[in-house]
């Protein structure tokens, strides 16, 4: 289980017993303890975020700059990937090592970002992404989008 996860459910549980005594009206040192230990547990939980924030290892290229303000993207240099290809690389990188199909492809660019493309320009445009060893195909699925090996997905 992961730390944060263990704290996480640690605050729940004090929570619920809290709720529990002061519903029957206790006041008692231990009410008191339990209180002092779930904002003690909740302000683990901030830190541990805060410094996994903080800590967290760069991802070999800057991924997805959709988030970007544009002031920002004007001073990157190097080249471009256009918005259309950024949001197909984060559905493939959502998809995980099982890659993505095209239908699939397809809805999450409209759920996600609200994006209709035709079946033909995002097949073309994936088979471009494909040359600029943006994706690869997955093998033996025809339509099937993945990252490149060695690539971790940021």
């Amino acid at each position: 289980m992961d730390p944060l996860d263990a704290i996480i459910e640690a605050v729940a549980l004090h929570r619920g017993w809290l709720e529990d005594a002061r519903s029957k009206g206790d006041a008692s040192a231990t009410v008191r303890r339990w209180t002092r230990r779930m904002e003690a547990l909740q302000a683990a939980a901030a830190e541990l975020r805060r410094w996994r924030a903080a800590n967290r290892p760069l991802a070999p290229d800057a991924g997805d700059l959709a988030d970007l303000p544009p002031a920002l993207l004007r001073e990157l240099s190097g080249p471009r990937i256009d918005p259309l290809e950024e949001h197909i690389l984060a559905v493939v990188r959502a998809a995980g090592e099982g890659g993505v199909e095209l239908n699939r492809l397809l809805v999450e660019l409209y759920r996600r970002f609200g994006l209709v493309q035709t079946r033909k320009a995002l097949n073309n445009k994936a088979y471009r992404m494909t040359v600029k060893g943006l994706i690869a195909q997955v093998e033996g699925r025809r339509g099937a989008y993945r990252l490149p090996d060695g690539d971790s997905g940021g």
